[in-house]
């Protein structure tokens, strides 16, 4: 089993993290990536912001959830990562594990 040791550091925690490439795992990170991808094929008119704004709370909600599962993160670390970090690094990060 394939093991990618994480850094941890960007996230404001201060141990690296183990994920290992489960099945499970490896099914989380493809729905959340098919969901990025679906998101950023969107192209709602101007008028429609309200959509374009639950679309995007969607995306977040499930990034962070995504992060919190595969890492095993508990609610007062998955805290402290929301205070330290904004929309895009979250994107990122998760966009990273998904990549290891």
């Amino acid at each position: 089993m394939y093991l990618a040791k994480l850094n941890t550091k960007a996230l404001g925690l201060k141990k690296p993290i183990t994920v290992a490439a489960t099945v499970k795992n490896t099914r989380l990170a493809s729905q959340i990536m098919i969901k990025a991808l679906e998101f950023e094929d969107q192209t709602p008119d101007a008028d429609d912001m309200v959509t374009t704004l639950k679309l995007e709370q969607e995306l977040l909600d499930e990034q962070v959830k995504f992060l919190q599962i595969v890492m095993k993160l508990s609610e007062e670390q998955m805290n402290k990562i929301l205070d330290h970090i904004d929309f895009r690094d979250l994107a990122n990060y998760t966009s990273y594990v998904c990549q290891r």
